[in-house]
């Protein structure tokens, strides 16, 4: 008899998850997937196709210049912390 892989102190199940069983939903690029800013807005839930670290890119471009003030080409040349600081003031961190 051997002996439990859980404390006896603590009530535990073993979990066995295979390969085969999980369903990924992959990501989409910003330039395979466009969405609407109120899908994308803080707070959640989010599309699960996006990258949540870069819901901003998402954007069409039109829309992402009126939310963030800017075209896309010049926020990605901006410092981090202060697209950061856009992202949060536009509901999208």
């Amino acid at each position: 008899m051997g002996q439990s892989p859980c404390p006896t102190s603590v009530r535990c199940r073993r979990l066995v998850i295979h390969l085969s069983d999980l369903v990924l939903t992959p990501l989409f690029s910003p330039e395979e997937l466009q969405l609407m800013y109120k899908f994308l807005k803080s707070p959640g839930p989010y599309p699960e196709e996006v990258d949540p670290t870069i819901r901003e890119q998402y954007l069409e471009d039109e829309e992402f210049e009126e939310v963030l003030g800017m075209t896309k080409a010049a926020f990605n040349e901006t410092p981090k912390w202060k697209q950061q600081k856009l992202k949060e003031d536009a509901g999208l961190f």
